[in-house]
Formats: C-alpha cells, structure tokens, sequence
C-alpha cells in the first residue's frame, strides 16, 4: 500500500544520504509545510514545491519504485533545502552558520568519497557510508561485466543505435553467422541489471546474448542450444545467477528460473568448465560456462 511505499522511500533516502544532508531534508519539509499553513500571503512559493514533492512521493509509492527512481526527487529535494539555507541566512548568526556550513559539507564530501570512490571503504557505518552500497556489495554484477569485457565479448565492435528491432536481429544474426557463437543468460536475473548489463550489448553492439528462457519462447523451441547448433552454431556461453541476491525476487520460483538451474546442473554433471564470479565480499554470485556442441 501507499503507506508501505513512502516508508521504503524515506528508509532507501536515509541509506542514501548522509545524515546531515537527510536532516536538512526533513527539517526542510517540516519549514516549507509551516510556511504553507502559517503564511496567508507569499504561502504559494512554499507551497508548489512542497506539493510538488509530495506528488512524486505518492507517484513513487503508489508505483512500489525501487531506489532507483529516487533521483526523481533530487530536484525537489534540492529546492526544498535551498529555500530553507537561503531564509536560514536571514535568520541565523552568519559565524554559525558559515561553521554548519563547513560541517555539512566536509561530512558530505567525506561520506562520498568514502561510499563511491574507495574500493575498500574506510567505514561501513551509517555515518560515513551508503547503505545502499552494502546491498550492492553483494550483488557481483560490476564484477561480471568487468570479466565479460576482458574475457567473453573482446572486440565487441562500435556502439551503434539500431533504428529498430529488425536492426538489433539482423546484427545480431550477423554476429552469429561470422563468429559462430551464442551467449545466453539466465533470464530470472535482476530486471535493472538484465536490461542495464546484458540487453544493451544486444540492442547497442549486435552481441547475440540472450534470455535463455524467452529465446526458447521467441523461437518456440525447448532447446534453444540445440537450434543454434542444429543451425551451425558451434561455441556458447551460458551466464547463471548463483547467489539468490542477483534474481529478481518475483522470478526465484519462475520457470524461467527453474530452467536456468536445470540447465546449470545439466552442464555441470557433464563437467563443462566455468569460471566463477564473485562480489566484493568473496561470495559466489555467478557461473559463465563455455561449452561447445561438436
């Protein structure tokens, strides 16, 4: 519900933010709702932003929206607080607030660098880094790009921007008929990262990689492997989530799932090699294997 919604904004917000910068969002909330009620003649300038803020609260919650969508609240979250800091000016000794100004803003540089630029962070605590970061730490999906950069898809080709569907085939096809090889990937994977780490090598380089279950689905096949090979097709790539952390929470029990483990289980009983990929805390979080049909 509505109510549900708005607590995981504001708990995926706090992950987010460093504290200052989260207090100073809710003091600013707080401010521009006692203008809007307390003010009879300037409340509207208070008023639009605060209201266009709530809209895009109850949009994102209503729409259950992961902390993805959540940088559509930066500019309201920056007027909010701008309107706050620039009245605060006329309110609040200026050697105050120059040093809670300092304060702030050392805070938030530190917590930056310390979230997004060090590979070993110095702290984990709320106070100095993203817990959104914890998540992602043990997801591996950066991890598995890198490796499928450097050792599966060298010599990707030039990004291109297909004019259509037909285009993003028809390259795709060609890749295939040169190369001699498919990759596929197990179609239960994280939406965001299914589309942001696998589709775009499909739709922007013509790489031939592909949702195992839905390409089955699109060819109307059960075996995709076996009507590429009975095409020609000689080399492949299988790409499988190991860690329940990488799949889509609403596919962990899917067909698609389902297949993609028996596929796994399929190649590892005939003792087709893989190579592991891990996240930054060591775990497991994906198998490619590399097998040919001769």
């Amino acid at each position: 519900n509505i109510f549900h919604g708005l607590k995981s904004i504001f708990n995926n917000l706090a992950g987010m933010m460093s504290p200052p910068i989260f207090l100073l969002l809710i003091m600013a909330i707080f401010y521009n709702l006692h203008k809007t009620v307390k003010l009879s003649n300037s409340r509207e300038r208070y008023f639009v932003f605060l209201a266009g803020f709530v809209w895009a609260l109850i949009v994102l919650a209503m729409g259950g929206a992961g902390s993805r969508f959540l940088i559509i609240l930066i500019p309201f979250i920056v007027l909010l607080i701008g309107i706050l800091l620039a009245e605060a000016n006329f309110k609040i000794n200026q050697k105050i607030l120059f040093i809670l100004a300092a304060i702030i803003f050392f805070w938030e540089l530190a917590y930056n660098i310390n979230s997004n630029f060090l590979a070993s962070p110095a702290s984990e605590s709320f106070l100095v880094y993203s817990q959104e970061n914890i998540v992602g730490r043990e997801l591996g999906f950066n991890q598995l790009d890198k490796y499928l950069r450097a050792e599966v898809l060298p010599g990707r080709g030039r990004i291109t921007r297909p004019k259509n569907v037909a285009a993003v085939d028809a390259k795709a096809i060609e890749y295939i008929e040169e190369h001699g090889v498919v990759y596929f990937f197990d179609d239960s994977i994280n939406w965001f990262a299914h589309n942001w780490y696998f589709r775009r090598y499909l739709n922007y380089y013509g790489l031939p990689l592909a949702p195992f279950s839905e390409q089955a689905k699109t060819l109307g096949v059960a075996n995709p492997i076996k009507y590429f090979a009975d095409a020609g097709v000689k080399d492949f790539y299988f790409i499988y989530g190991v860690a329940d952390a990488v799949i889509d929470p609403k596919k962990i029990d899917s067909p698609a799932r389902q297949a993609s483990k028996l596929l796994a289980q399929m190649l590892d009983g005939q003792g087709v090699k893989h190579q592991e990929i891990k996240n930054h805390l060591g775990q497991a979080a994906f198998r490619v294997y590399q097998f040919d049909i001769k």
